[in-house]
């Protein structure tokens, strides 16, 4: 197996692991102690920083035969979570009852855009061009965005189990119209 392939290899499933630490042990028990709003702040504009993966379209910076079947593809998935990072942060802050649903759909974005990453970053073999600074982006980049959209996932199902226990006469349905109120409230 190439030497770089296996530093690539490590650099990523240690930092993933690290960062995933760091989540659990340190900054998702001090996320809890907040309001859902006050928990997804940080983890959105942390998001917006995706920007920082456009590095690999600057031809001065990356090997100039890095394949635009991997560049482009990976910038596009990362501006549109951006964009939507921004958007759900807006809702957040503002309190709109499409705020959850906006932030599940930068989740899932978001998430989706790392699988496809990570797929195509294997099909090209990635580590085999010289990626110059942009080695740090999937050895380090996406494993602390990930670990930092798991954390959104924990505070939005936190949200979703946070709301109060149906009263013996309350109905399945009621629960279901009254679930979405309860996690707006949750926001707020």
């Amino acid at each position: 197996m190439d030497t770089t392939f296996e530093v690539f290899v490590t650099q990523f499933t240690l930092s993933l692991l690290s960062f995933g630490l760091i989540a659990a042990w340190v900054i998702y028990p001090r996320l809890r102690e907040r309001s859902i709003r006050d928990a997804l702040t940080p983890l959105l504009l942390f998001e917006t920083l995706r920007t920082i993966g456009l590095i690999v379209i600057v031809p001065s910076l990356v090997d100039h035969a890095l394949p635009t079947g991997f560049a482009v593809p990976t910038e596009v998935g990362d501006m549109i979570a951006v964009a939507l990072a921004f958007v759900a942060l807006i809702a957040v802050r503002a309190g709109w009852w499409v705020a959850p649903v906006l932030v599940w759909l930068f989740t899932v974005e978001g998430l989706a855009d790392f699988i496809n990453a990570i797929v195509q970053g294997l099909k090209f073999d990635i580590p085999s061009y010289n990626l110059g600074i942009a080695w740090l982006l999937p050895t380090y980049g996406i494993p602390v965005f990930v670990a930092v959209q798991v954390m959104v996932i924990a505070v939005l199902l936190r949200g979703a189990r946070a709301r109060p226990r149906q009263r013996a006469g309350e109905d399945a349905a009621q629960a279901a119209v009254t679930a979405p109120d309860r996690v707006m409230a949750s926001l707020t």
